[in-house]
């Protein structure tokens, strides 16, 4: 389905609103330039009072019970039967049910609980907190969406704004956004390749200039695919690692596991810059002799074995893409890496070796806000998504 844009007027203040699996960023514009505002985990937790905790709050009850922290974007338009959601449910820590009309509901708290509506409450604060910034009120958003969602997956964040007050809405498709955040120069008939690596999917987009606008031709994604499974395998090497030597599995205490995470997330981050990084984690636990402390020297070396896999994997949906836009790497003219993964140097190099050409990295925008910076350039430029113009 090809998708291009449209100018319309912009009267009213509009938010940018990248909603990401893991992350959600705000943008909005300032005297011209784009200002992120905001930058929460896109999660959600229920208390035994139904009351909802939003982002970081609920990010740090993954510690204390998991069973209530809810991963919002993936529960979205769900269908129950759906084969992708049944398989989406066995590796939950939660417990879904059948809702009205099919509906994939979660059920805490001994009730059956719509996440459209949770959605649209996690949209709220996402909307007073940027009225709060700009001190005016805030009644627009363009939201960005994955290049394979279906219609009752759209259908239902619009409803969700809908429920959030957000009576103007647009939504963009998330790999085009990214395209809007570059300083590209636009040849007719030039095609882009956009390859979006975040924190739990994998983004695939073919575009093409057309009368100085981009057109989407074939997208793939890949929702098991992310920045959050290098850090999970990174973290089992650290729980192996530490097992030899000190014959304790970390893995049974929650908080110990959680410290092991965030070591893991800023050891990757690091070797996208240096060739090698201490993990140093003192009083990680204890047994009968005392205090145990985990203390690694990790290389880049070391980590691209360990997560070579992963990288190899993001090889599949780049050459489905190719197919569905009836191309090969020789009918791209550029490639665009998006996303945090976007610094890993191996990452670059296999992009490089699918497309046949070096990928090229933001220079405008930090990476991680390649999306949201790219929707609130197209909200400047007044050129909003004509096809998916739901709310106007």
């Amino acid at each position: 389905m090809a998708t291009s844009l449209c100018s319309k007027p912009v009267g009213n203040q509009y938010i940018a609103i990248d909603f990401g699996t893991t992350r959600t960023r705000v943008a909005v514009m300032e005297e011209n330039t784009v200002k992120v505002i905001q930058n929460i985990p896109s999660l959600v937790s229920m208390t035994e009072k139904n009351e909802l905790i939003i982002g970081i709050a609920a990010k740090e009850m993954v510690v204390t019970d998991p069973t209530r922290v809810y991963e919002i974007k993936r529960l979205l338009g769900r269908r129950f039967d759906d084969p992708e959601t049944q398989n989406e449910m066995k590796m939950l820590p939660y417990k879904m049910v059948r809702g009205p009309n099919g509906q994939a509901w979660i059920e805490a708290n001994g009730r059956a609980h719509n996440p459209t509506e949770i959605v649209a409450s996690f949209l709220v604060k996402l909307k007073k907190d940027a009225e709060l910034y700009l001190g005016k009120s805030v009644s627009d958003a363009l939201i960005t969406y994955p290049s394979e969602w279906h219609a009752e997956q759209f259908g239902a964040l619009i409803h969700a704004g809908l429920l959030a007050r957000l009576d103007e809405q647009g939504a963009i498709m998330a790999t085009m956004a990214a395209a809007l955040s570059y300083d590209l120069i636009k040849t007719e008939g030039q095609t882009i390749a956009v390859v979006i690596l975040g924190g739990r999917t994998c983004d695939v987009s073919i575009l093409k200039v057309s009368d100085g606008k981009y057109e989407h031709i074939a997208s793939r994604h890949d929702a098991r695919l992310g920045g959050n499974d290098f850090d999970n395998v990174l973290v089992e090497f650290l729980v192996d690692e530490f097992k030899k030597t000190e014959a304790i599995d970390l893995t049974t205490d929650k908080s110990t596991l959680q410290r092991l995470i965030e070591a893991a997330e800023k050891a990757k981050i690091e070797l996208s810059s240096t060739i090698e990084t201490v993990i140093d984690l003192p009083f990680l636990t204890s047994d009968l002799s005392g205090a145990k402390h985990l203390n690694i020297t990790l290389t880049r070396l070391k980590f691209e074995s360990l997560v070579n896999n992963l990288i190899e994997r993001t090889r599949i949906p780049c050459e489905i893409c190719l197919k569905r836009a009836g191309i090969t790497s020789k009918g791209v003219d550029e490639v665009l890496l998006v996303g945090g993964m976007a610094r890993v140097p191996k990452l670059q190099k296999v992009v490089a070796e699918i497309f046949g050409k070096d990928p090229t990295l933001s220079t405008e925008a930090n990476p991680d806000e390649a999306v949201v910076v790219g929707a609130a350039a197209a909200v400047r430029a007044g050129h909003l998504p004509a096809n998916f113009y739901a709310c106007c």
